[in-house]
């Protein structure tokens, strides 16, 4: 954890339009709450030297047994969203913490209320539809029960 990791992927799709040019999106996932330079500033200016349209968060920003992650994340997505729009979807560290059980549930709950006023979008088992120079994205957020990041058996998903 000691530095992040960029890898880039080119995709296509006849669904994008052409007057749309090249659409970019980051995807950040697995920070656990680490911090690359002080305010995350290494990773925000990665993020900037590569102008996406977009990032979208895959979970597990922060680390559930940390208490201090939630602000840690909390900064740097807050700077994030001033800049770029960002779509939140939950990993397994922000779902336990919303657990009936969780002792963190309204600090957890206080974090996606600051970020959902600074402009983030968390997508709790929902998507939105997003236009992007003309072309139409669909963003999707799906929560799994903990029961399914067991290692090294989770159950298997199924269509029904």
């Amino acid at each position: 954890m000691k530095d992040f990791q960029w890898t880039s992927y080119v995709l296509s799709s006849p669904k994008l339009l052409a007057e749309s040019g090249e659409v970019r999106f980051c995807l950040l996932s697995d920070l656990h709450g680490f911090v690359y330079g002080p305010g995350n500033l290494r990773l925000l200016e990665a993020i900037r030297a590569h102008k996406p349209d977009g990032v979208l968060v895959g979970g597990d920003m922060i680390l559930a047994i940390d208490p201090q992650s939630l602000r840690k994340a909390g900064e740097f997505l807050r700077a994030l969203a001033k800049e770029f729009p960002i779509w939140y979807a939950l990993g397994n560290h922000e779902h336990i913490l919303l657990e009936p059980y969780s002792k963190r549930k309204e600090e957890y709950l206080a974090y996606e209320r600051e970020l959902e006023a600074a402009g983030v979008v968390f997508l709790h088992n929902s998507s939105c539809e997003v236009d992007i120079r003309g072309s139409r994205f669909s963003i999707y957020g799906l929560e799994q029960e903990q029961a399914f990041f067991r290692k090294p058996f989770p159950p298997k998903l199924s269509l029904s």
